[in-house]
């Protein structure tokens, strides 16, 4: 069994006395046999979806080509109610009526399954890598 922990934080300027306070949103990470799902969900502004009913999504890493402005792959992660998991995106060549076309396509690198939560913003979680 293997452990980590990651934080997500955010801040909120204080200046305006109806702000809520700042949040921190933390996981623990273990490794080791099978996930068991119960009543553990993640917080609904890290899964709701976009305004425009897009699914909310996350860029968390970009690996460029050069020293240039264009990405090779960047590791692009959703998250469901029990459920967080990261994809490996990059740029491929696509065929439709027309023939060949650029677009994009994803691979599963981890998943990530909500064991418990401590309702202080801490969650166990299970990590699977490559799908």
């Amino acid at each position: 069994m293997c452990g980590g922990s990651a934080r997500l934080s955010s801040h909120t300027d204080q200046t305006d006395q109806n702000q809520d306070p700042p949040l921190t949103f933390s996981i623990s990470l273990y490794s080791s046999g099978t996930a068991v799902l119960g009543e553990c969900e993640f917080p609904r502004f890290l899964r709701d979806p976009l305004p425009d009913g897009a699914e909310r999504s996350w860029v968390t890493e970009t690996k460029f080509i050069d020293n240039t402005d264009l990405w090779e792959t960047q590791l692009e992660v959703t998250v469901e109610a029990r459920e967080i998991v990261a994809k490996l995106k990059y740029k491929a060549q696509c065929h439709d009526y027309t023939g060949t076309v650029p677009c994009y396509q994803r691979e599963v690198q981890y998943r990530r399954f909500c064991l418990t939560h401590d309702g202080d913003n801490r969650y166990r979680v299970q990590h699977v890598s490559n799908g």
